[in-house]
């Protein structure tokens, strides 16, 4: 069970990681700005089941991670850091971020189940799983009932997308 302490960080992780401008929350913006209201309930809800999704793939060799020695878990654990700086980089030098859509761009789909794969598709890219890759380590350690605080995690983090999104 995740204590307070654990709880609040880990949601602000996952408010700074839902914040950035990745390509996936440009591409739910692109379809509420394009293709109107109708679409912006696909979109978030298969952004946020895609991130759930990668979070679990990438929750399984989190848990392996928890059989290391301390010295190799930390080695693991500095490793996620640097990637989750990388990361930061790519979003922010991503082009589809910077640069603006015009009225006229096509968005591949336009119907509601259309938006939904698309958006749940563009959450399960390698990339996001290797966040979450290098994310959960962070909080896992050796003799801790690491499933229910994986559990927990990926409650939290359908909740944050939910309302970042």
């Amino acid at each position: 069970m995740m204590n307070a302490e654990l709880w609040i960080t880990f949601a602000a992780a996952c408010a700074i990681l839902f914040s950035l401008p990745s390509p996936l929350s440009h591409r739910v913006a692109s379809y509420r700005a394009i293709r109107g209201k109708k679409t912006i309930f696909p979109a978030i809800t298969g952004a946020s089941i895609g991130i759930v999704t990668a979070m679990t793939a990438a929750a399984v060799p989190t848990l392996g991670f928890a059989y290391l020695s301390a010295s190799l878990l930390e080695i693991v654990q500095w490793a996620g850091i640097g990637w989750l700086l990388l990361f930061m980089l790519w979003v922010f030098a991503s082009p589809a971020v910077r640069l603006a859509k015009a009225d006229n761009d096509n968005l591949p789909f336009k119907t509601a189940s259309g938006v939904f794969t698309d958006c749940y598709r563009l959450a399960l890219t390698p990339r996001f799983i290797a966040v979450f890759l290098a994310l959960l380590p962070q909080f896992v350690t050796a003799g801790a009932d690491n499933i229910t605080l994986l559990a927990e995690m990926q409650a939290l983090a359908l909740l944050m997308s939910l309302v970042l999104a």
